[in-house]
């Protein structure tokens, strides 16, 4: 079945599950790490735009988002095949795009704006799909359109997930300044995300990424640290 599926939000699940994401986060990432500027994107509604390479993506901008602008209302744009198999994630601001159907497209198009405009900070991965971190970016241009037609600004953020020196993964997340949704946004975006992507990739080759970002979240001990401690 094609369409698409509009969000049912409802704050007690919205409420517990934050809690849960959070317990995932940790339990799975050794730290979360935020960039230091710009850390928070404009006051209002946005349509935020990342690169797609894991299952993690949506669950990092919530939990960020949940932390940090939980007075601010999340949305986030699913595929339908997705969010009709976890249809809970609609409890907390996620709806579907159909890309198959033009109308349902622009449906879902018209739904991101309609949340944006309200104030809701809006996630869209424009990949459409799960691509290797090492391919380079293509967005596809419904962001664009969202955000012009709720007349706010475009915010590019990437992402990355790294294996350093702990059992676990560390998280990377920056945003970039705001974009206009004037024509052309969908390849300065692009671009944005790309050269946030290299940055992000400097500072963890540096060995030293505290230098540009922010530890947002500590992860549980690992066996690496036990280890670590054991002998003392």
């Amino acid at each position: 079945m094609s369409g698409w599926q509009p969000a049912r939000r409802f704050e007690g699940f919205d409420h517990v599950f934050a809690w849960y994401a959070r317990r995932l986060v940790r339990a799975d990432f050794a730290r979360l790490w935020l960039a230091r500027s710009p850390q928070h994107p404009p006051r209002g509604g946005y349509v935020a735009v990342a690169n797609h390479h894991s299952w993690w993506d949506g669950l990092i901008p919530y939990v960020v988002h949940r932390e940090r602008e939980a007075q601010r209302p999340f949305a986030l744009m699913m595929s339908d095949a997705e969010l009709r198999r976890f249809p809970y994630f609609r409890y907390l601001g996620v709806f579907s795009v159909d890309a198959r159907s033009v109308r349902a497209a622009r449906e879902a198009v018209l739904y991101a704006a309609g949340e944006a405009r309200a104030g809701a900070a809006v996630w869209i991965f424009p990949e459409g799909e799960l691509r290797a971190p090492s391919a380079p970016l293509a967005f596809t241009s419904g962001f664009e359109h969202a955000a012009r037609e709720a007349e706010v600004p475009i915010v590019p953020a990437a992402m990355r997930f790294v294996f350093r020196d702990r059992q676990r993964p560390e998280a990377f997340l920056r945003f970039g300044d705001p974009l206009e949704p004037t024509r052309g946004a969908r390849v300065r975006a692009q671009d944005a995300v790309t050269r946030m992507l290299v940055e992000i990739d400097r500072a963890v080759e540096s060995g030293r990424p505290q230098e540009a970002f922010e530890l947002a979240l500590s992860g549980r001990a690992g066996i690496d640290d036990r280890v670590a401690v054991a002998p003392r």
